[in-house]
């Protein structure tokens, strides 16, 4: 990963889709700092004094998976496979839609 990185979550995404075509950020830094944050807002036992627990996310993949997600999406990019203007940014699906290995919670 890139050292001394923005906060790139700040960004709206077709700014960092920009960032991400144009090589300027890696996938594996976006999702890094995806990952962070949800931990540090979603996480009861990560939680500060002054910051309020939110459980957002009542399910999603391991890390290990979503970080495999972002480095095959930063391979396809630097052999020049591009999947469209999201290729490469981490997305929530509300649990109202069925996805493959992640439970329907319907809340």
């Amino acid at each position: 990963t890139t050292p001394s990185l923005p906060n790139l979550l700040s960004l709206d995404a077709l700014s960092l889709s920009n960032l991400i075509q144009t090589r300027q950020v890696k996938c594996v830094d976006l999702m890094n700092q995806t990952l962070t944050r949800i931990n540090d807002i979603n996480d009861p036992n990560q939680q500060q004094q002054q910051q309020q627990y939110l459980n957002a996310i009542v399910s999603m993949k391991s890390k290990q998976e979503l970080m495999n997600e972002a480095y095959l999406a930063d391979e396809d990019l630097d052999n020049g496979i591009g999947k469209g203007w999201l290729h490469g940014i981490p997305l929530a699906i509300k649990d109202l839609s069925n996805v493959k290995g992640l439970p329907n919670t319907l809340g």
